[in-house]
């Protein structure tokens, strides 16, 4: 049986493009917790999020590369310093 990739493009604005990499960020960040609370690594679903954590990267990677030569680094951060 083979599979068929399908694919969509979208277009996004730098905030649409910040808060996806923030949301995966943080989606990685609660995967690698779990990961790391497992301690002898035989947990019925950490090899689940071990497999989230490097999808997770392979996405950020893809939107990170598209959009940073477009709005540039410091768009693409999410801050909370107040202005």
């Amino acid at each position: 049986m083979t599979t068929m990739a399908r694919t969509v493009i979208v277009e996004l604005t730098s905030d649409d493009a910040r808060y996806i990499l923030h949301a995966l960020e943080q989606f990685k960040k609660n995967c690698r917790e779990k990961v790391d609370a497992d301690e002898d690594g035989e947990g019925e679903l950490t090899h689940m999020y071990a497999d989230d954590i490097m999808q997770a990267k392979l996405i950020y990677e893809k939107v990170y590369n598209a959009a940073e030569p477009v709005f540039g680094n410091k768009a693409l951060v999410v801050s909370y310093e107040l202005l």
